[in-house]
């Protein structure tokens, strides 16, 4: 990275006992064909080598900020990373995935230019199996028929799309935008990209895409979220759509042309919330059958 500039995208990294996977995805950063990044790693007071392993790679990268914190979960450390970055874009690997690719950041960077820097530019994904490595990966293509490139007027199509989608990862956002209007992740709440993208989605004026689907994402990981359902999982799941619900009448005064994607944004995640739910033991879907009835009645009042 050049002396004395800032920085044109900061990458952020939450890591917390990944060790079989946080060098793999740092290097997958490391080899880009474009220097002028910084790579923010946060170690989660991880119990496991990952630490070890950020602080070796920090030691021979001066791109690397490495931060040691307590265990205090991973929108604590994104959000950390968030108040020391520098970029004018911000973007998010988390721990145990990795990017493919070598030329991912001179592409974004290219799309940034020709687009008059947009705030947000959306990008997809590959689903890596870990729980069956036979099982092919799972390629999540970009449908963009049909689209104005105007995020008013397209903004339901890409939530429909699942172009803009909840994952934080997915997004390479403008770090003003987030700075300036206090976009931060909920502490100590699962399912935190939830909300995170819900508040961003009305501060957006402008987007682009960017056709890959570079990021790889694993899924099946032990200690991942997505591996274990525990009651509070689906408390917070729960809470946070609550929150989104109890914002969408402002959203209907104040935003009415994101009113309808928001509100199919917030219908999708009920509808997983409650197939969570279902498989939950008896005992704690009586504890937060109350929590689901609420979110259900105050979808309703909206239809």
């Amino acid at each position: 990275m050049p002396h004395n500039t800032s920085p044109l995208f900061s990458i952020i990294v939450p890591v917390y006992n990944v060790e079989a996977f946080v060098h793999k995805a740092l290097s997958s950063v490391l080899q880009q064909n474009f220097e002028h990044y910084e790579l923010i790693v946060i170690n989660d007071g991880s119990t496991d080598q990952s630490g070890d392993i950020c602080y070796s790679l920090a030691q021979q990268f001066p791109q690397i900020t490495f931060i040691q914190t307590a265990n205090n979960g991973v929108s604590t450390a994104r959000n950390i990373g968030l108040k020391v970055a520098k970029g004018r874009y911000i973007m998010f690997l988390d721990g145990d995935d990795f990017w493919e690719g070598k030329s991912i950041l001179s592409d974004i960077t290219n799309i940034i230019k020709e687009k008059n820097e947009p705030d947000i530019i959306f990008h997809s994904f590959k689903v890596i199996h870990l729980h069956d490595p036979s099982k092919p990966q799972d390629i999540i293509h970009i449908d963009k028929s049909d689209l104005s490139g105007s995020y008013y007027d397209d903004f339901s199509l890409l939530i429909s799309r699942s172009i803009y989608r909840s994952s934080a990862c997915m997004k390479v956002v403008k770090r003003e935008i987030i700075i300036q209007n206090n976009i931060f992740f909920p502490i100590e709440k699962r399912y935190e990209d939830s909300e995170w993208s819900f508040k961003l989605a009305k501060h957006i004026h402008q987007y682009a895409i960017y056709d890959s689907f570079f990021y790889s994402y694993h899924v099946g990981r032990i200690g991942s979220t997505t591996a274990s359902l525990p009651a509070k999982n689906v408390k917070d799941f729960l809470s946070i759509i609550l929150f989104e619900l109890e914002q969408l009448a402002d959203i209907k005064q104040s935003h009415p042309d994101l009113f309808e994607g928001l509100f199919a944004y917030i219908q999708r995640e009920l509808y997983f919330a409650t197939q969570f739910f279902m498989s939950l033991p008896e005992e704690d879907k009586q504890n937060l059958v109350g929590d689901l009835i609420k979110c259900c009645r105050l979808r309703d009042s909206y239809t």
